[in-house]
């Protein structure tokens, strides 16, 4: 990490006011508490066609307590946002394309950025990333899921954290996958944050935890994902290889640290790493 700025308070506005115009691929929003003015004063600085994302916290105390609106998820589906929740998030980070970050402790509200009459007292530092601290920073999406109509309604009617921690946990990550399909792997154009989300991931990484030791062979894996394959129609082998070599492929050119992959003899040997 180098030429690291070391920002306070309203400073934290201004370079968002900068940089985010700057953007011409993608912006990544992470923030534990979120409101709907401050994102909007956000978006209105990104220019179009530019991929945007958002993880929150969103339990509902943060919600009741007036920290993050409920109303974030109706803003971000009309405006063209990708919504993450992940209910463990403490986290409040600014990604400017892959190149520039903002790391610190302002929540993406007027008090966090510097922008109310009576504003936190907030520290941050800025800084250019290489791309194995790129990498780093969108591990925060590891653990996060998608938010939807169904997982948003679940939340907004929900009264202990606790519940809504268990019951969505288990249903979209816990849950154990099984079946997959053509389009649970990913493509040339898969990056972490899908990678992250997509079900031959996650099933690849329960079936590794699950061994002792933490690792298979390609041909032990190539099987295992045979077996919950859709049947219909009925997969050919070659296929399955393909598509268990276009995630290993994927993984490899992400340079996602939780699994590593070798070939110590004629086949790859893929291992789950704590």
């Amino acid at each position: 990490m180098s030429n690291v700025n070391v920002l306070l308070s309203n400073e934290i506005e201004q370079i968002l006011r900068n940089e985010l115009p700057k953007c011409k691929t993608e912006v990544n929003i992470i923030s534990a508490f979120c409101k709907v003015s401050t994102l909007k004063l956000l978006d209105l600085l990104i220019n179009k066609n530019i991929r945007k994302r958002l993880l929150v916290r969103f339990l509902p105390s943060d919600i009741l307590a007036g920290a993050t609106d409920k109303e974030i998820y109706a803003y971000c589906i009309k405006n063209d946002w990708e919504v993450y929740i992940d209910n463990t998030l403490h986290a409040k980070t600014y990604i400017f394309d892959h190149i520039k970050c903002v790391v610190g402790s302002a929540n993406t509200t007027d008090k966090g950025i510097g922008i109310a009459q009576q504003s936190n007292k907030e520290a941050s530092v800025f800084f250019e990333l290489n791309n194995e601290e790129y990498n780093k920073v969108i591990s925060l999406y590891k653990d996060a899921i998608a938010l939807n109509e169904e997982v948003y309604n679940e939340i907004i009617n929900a009264k202990d954290d606790a519940v809504i921690k268990d019951n969505i946990k288990f249903k979209l990550f816990d849950k154990k996958i099984e079946c997959l399909m053509p389009e649970d792997f990913p493509n040339e154009l898969t990056d972490a944050v899908e990678l992250y989300s997509l079900k031959s991931y996650r099933w690849l990484v329960s079936y590794l935890k699950g061994k002792t030791p933490k690792q298979a062979y390609f041909g032990e894996i190539t099987l295992q994902i045979h077996d919950i394959f859709v049947k219909d129609p009925r997969p050919y082998r070659k296929d399955i290889k393909q598509h268990l070599a276009d995630l290993l492929n994927c993984i490899k050119h992400l340079e996602i640290q939780t699994i590593a992959i070798s070939r110590p003899n004629h086949s790859e040997l893929i291992q789950y790493i704590e």
